[in-house]
């Protein structure tokens, strides 16, 4: 029942996603929807950043607890029960180093790729209905911004030829 919700719809291929520390746009332009999509599909915010950060490592990369911790910007302790708690729920699962034993990779479960899947498609929809108003929101960043060095720029100059006429 967990992807009778993505019936009619168009499949995404989450492998070539954006790795999100690299990309984090989505996430920084709208808190709200990703804490309020996540929890939709009882999973807290923290859980679905966990999800994309295995999901977005590299080809052939296993991915290490310290590796998660780096990329979701938490310490280390609160990444293992972050895995702990998502292993519980058959998300992700622990796989014990091939040389150290004492090594430890997490790797997602089936379905934790289904629930990543089913909240990657929302999170697009949702980004497409506001893309207009993004994208409105950008231009006047970049309009201000420019007209600000050009107001920066403009005052420099005057600076520098007061400065050069009292010598």
């Amino acid at each position: 029942m967990e992807g009778a919700h993505l019936e009619g719809r168009e499949r995404i291929d989450i492998c070539r996603l954006p790795c999100p520390g690299r990309v984090s746009l989505p996430d920084k332009a709208f808190p709200g929807l990703q804490r309020k999509r996540c929890f939709c599909h009882r999973h807290q915010p923290q859980q679905h950043q966990l999800l994309l950060a295995v999901q977005g490592m590299p080809a052939g990369h296993k991915v290490r607890i310290g590796d998660l911790a780096e990329r979701l910007q938490i310490r280390h302790h609160s990444t293992v029960e972050l895995v702990g708690r998502m292993e519980a729920k058959r998300l992700v699962v622990r796989v014990p180093g091939e040389t150290d034993r004492r090594e430890v990779h997490v790797r997602l479960t089936p379905r934790g790729n289904r629930s990543l899947r089913a909240l990657t498609v929302i999170h697009r929809d949702e980004l497409r209905r506001a893309a207009p108003a993004l994208v409105s929101s950008l231009r006047k960043v970049c309009e201000r911004s420019e007209a600000n060095a050009a107001k920066a720029g403009s005052r420099s100059g005057r600076l520098r030829f007061v400065a050069a006429t009292r010598q």
